[in-house]
C-alpha cells in the first residue's frame, strides 16, 4: 500500500529486507538503506530528503531522488528500471550496475566508485568513475556529457557512442568493443577497438 507523509526518516536495518510495490513519499523525510531494499516494477520512493544506500538497492522502476549517496551497490534492471543521478550525488566506494534492460541516467556528475554497465548508460554530465566495465551501451551526449575512461577499463562486447556534442576522453586504454564517434573523442592513450566509426572529430594528442 502507498505510504505518505514521511517527514523524518525511514530506515532499513542491516540484515533486513524491504520491497516497495507502491509509493513511499514524504517532504523532507530521509531514507537510509543498510539492508536490502527493492523498488518493484510498480513501486517508487519519492521522499525528498537524502537517500543513503550503504548495502543493496535493487531498482526495477524509475528512481529519481532529490539527493543521494551510495557506498554500497545500486543494481538497476528491467525495462522500467532507471536511476537518474541527482545533483550532489556521491558514490565513494559505491558500485552501480545495469543489467537486463536497466538504465543509468548520468544527468549529474559521478566522480568516483565503480560502474558496471551491462545494459544502458546515458551520459549528459561528467562520468569519471574510479573503475568501470561496459558490455552494454554507453551513449554520451550534450556539451556537458563526458565519459573519462578509467584505468583497467574493460569494453569487451560493449558499445560507446558519442552524439550531440558529447565527448569520450580516452585517458586509459580501450582495446575491445565498438566505438561510434558522432561528436568528440579525445585520445591520450591506446584506442584499438574491435570496430569503430567516425562521423565527428577525433583528437589524438600526446600519448595517444
Amino acid at each position: 500500500n502507498t505510504v505518505s507523509g514521511v517527514t523524518t526518516r525511514f530506515t532499513v536495518d542491516n540484515g533486513a529486507t524491504a520491497t516497495f510495490n507502491a509509493t513511499l513519499s514524504g517532504s523532507g523525510g530521509t531514507f537510509t538503506n543498510n539492508g536490502t531494499t527493492t523498488i518493484g516494477t510498480t513501486g517508487s520512493i519519492t521522499t525528498t530528503g537524502l537517500f543513503s544506500n550503504t548495502n543493496l538497492l535493487n531498482v526495477n522502476a524509475a528512481f529519481t531522488p532529490t539527493s543521494a549517496s551510495n557506498t554500497g551497490t545500486i543494481a538497476i534492471s528491467g525495462a522500467g528500471g532507471n536511476f537518474t543521478v541527482p545533483s550532489g550525488f556521491t558514490n565513494v566506494n559505491g558500485i552501480i550496475s545495469t543489467a537486463s534492460s536497466g538504465t543509468l541516467t548520468v544527468s549529474n556528475p559521478i566522480t568516483s566508485g565503480t560502474i558496471t554497465n551491462g545494459a544502458t548508460t546515458n551520459v549528459s554530465a561528467a562520468l569519471t568513475p574510479t573503475s568501470a566495465s561496459n558490455s552494454g551501451t554507453i551513449t554520451i551526449s550534450g556539451a556537458s556529457g563526458n565519459f573519462t575512461v578509467p584505468s583497467g577499463f574493460n569494453n569487451s562486447g560493449g558499445t560507446i557512442t558519442t552524439t550531440s556534442s558529447g565527448t569520450l576522453t580516452v585517458s586509459n586504454d580501450i582495446t575491445s568493443g565498438t566505438i561510434n564517434n558522432g561528436a568528440n573523442t579525445i585520445v591520450t592513450a591506446v584506442l584499438s577497438p574491435t570496430s569503430a566509426s567516425n562521423g565527428g572529430t577525433m583528437h589524438i594528442n600526446s600519448g595517444g
